[in-house]
């Protein structure tokens, strides 16, 4: 959060320029996150009830009380590459029935992004993350297991909040290029 007397969205859009979201609120403060937290109340509003002009430019308008003008960057968006150092995404499939989906090899760190789970199951055939922090290798998908849309894999990688790695019980899956 940053206040300030000669809030601009522009000096907004600089402070967070590595969030994926950047919002002006109350004329003069600046927030920086990663969407809308609808489990803390964030909901959309009218965009009339932004009135406040902001305080370093007021031909601008930064928010009001209570309400916030969002903004996106584009690029900072988390999302997965189709390609990891050689490895090519498979999609985000499910945990199969019974067992893990890859159960060979497996380690977990608050520091896990994609590059370290790759480089953790160099050598086995695929590898894949899960819960954000969980990585996990193999040969082959575990029978029962089911490629689900790449929208369910949708939680931060615990190293790199703009990677994704996998979800509760969805796995995001690479394959290792032939």
């Amino acid at each position: 959060m940053l206040g300030a007397d000669d809030m601009t969205l522009d000096k907004c859009a600089t402070f967070c320029a590595s969030w994926p979201y950047f919002g002006a609120e109350y004329g003069r403060e600046c927030f920086c996150g990663l969407g809308i937290d609808q489990n803390a109340g964030g909901a959309p509003a009218p965009q009339a009830e932004c009135s406040f002009s902001c305080a370093g430019d007021s031909s601008e308008i930064c928010g009001a009380g209570g309400r916030m003008n969002l903004y996106h960057h584009p690029a900072k968006s988390p999302r997965n590459p189709e390609t990891i150092s050689g490895s090519v995404r498979l999609g985000c499939v499910t945990e199969a029935p019974g067992g893990r989906t890859l159960g060979l090899a497996a380690t977990a760190s608050d520091a896990m992004t994609l590059e370290i789970c790759d480089a953790f199951c160099a050598s086995y055939s695929m590898w894949g993350v899960e819960y954000g922090r969980e990585c996990f290798c193999g040969n082959e998908l575990r029978a029962g297991a089911e490629m689900v849309g790449l929208g369910e894999c949708d939680m931060l990688c615990a190293g790199n909040g703009l990677q994704l790695c996998g979800a509760g019980n969805r796995v995001m899956v690479y394959t290792r290029s032939a």
